[in-house]
């Protein structure tokens, strides 16, 4: 019963995460392409069908609270994703990164390390906020299987420089072994390795 259980949550998270990439795909090929006439917007995801089905999912899991966890982050990450797609806001970002990372934490089996967003940037466009969320859940991706890692990130707006105004992710992370640190102070996207610590800067456009 159990493992029909998991088979069925990875499930649900694999749809969830097709249903998002098509999302992502229509929302970006709307901005580009105008709308044919009498053309009728349909929603691609029922988000309350799905966190129903997910909610029986709870209820037949009884008492394995950890499984339960993994529906609930799941059920969090998909209300915030709709919020942000909906509404966007930068509570709405926040709440999409902190659940994508307490997700990605129980699917490999990492305990969930904090993690910690400082922002004072409300202004920010939805565009901006988007893509904001993507640098900072690829920076999660890359965290993902270190059996450790207290992430701090900081996102600020500088409009002194000579490419315009952006905003500005700065991350540092603790806690990672040093092999994994090397891999990823290594690799192409741009983290640092300084006193047993991890640093990343990333700048995303920020028009005002």
């Amino acid at each position: 019963m159990l493992n029909t259980l998991i088979c069925l949550l990875v499930g649900v998270i694999g749809f969830s995460s097709g249903i998002a990439a098509s999302m992502l795909w229509a929302r970006r090929h709307a901005q580009g392409a105008p709308a044919a006439a009498g053309a009728t917007p349909t929603s691609t995801l029922e988000l309350h069908l799905v966190l129903n089905a997910l909610n029986r999912v709870v209820l037949a899991l009884g008492t394995d609270e950890r499984t339960q966890d993994g529906v609930a982050d799941l059920a969090d990450y998909l209300r915030a994703s709709d919020e942000l797609r909906r509404r966007p806001s930068l509570n709405a970002m926040l709440q999409a990164v902190s659940s994508y990372w307490r997700m990605s934490r129980w699917i490999h089996g990492r305990p969930t390390d904090s993690l910690h967003i400082d922002s004072q940037t409300p202004d920010l466009s939805p565009a901006t906020l988007d893509r904001v969320c993507i640098e900072l859940t690829q920076a999660i991706r890359d965290l993902e299987s270190s059996p450790q890692a207290n992430v701090s990130a900081r996102l600020t707006v500088d409009d002194t420089g000579r490419s315009g105004r952006v905003a500005v992710i700065q991350i540092a992370v603790a806690g990672v072994p040093e092999p994994q640190q090397l891999n990823l102070a290594a690799s192409s996207r741009g983290w640092n390795r300084s006193a047993a610590q991890l640093s990343l800067r990333q700048e995303v456009d920020a028009p005002a």
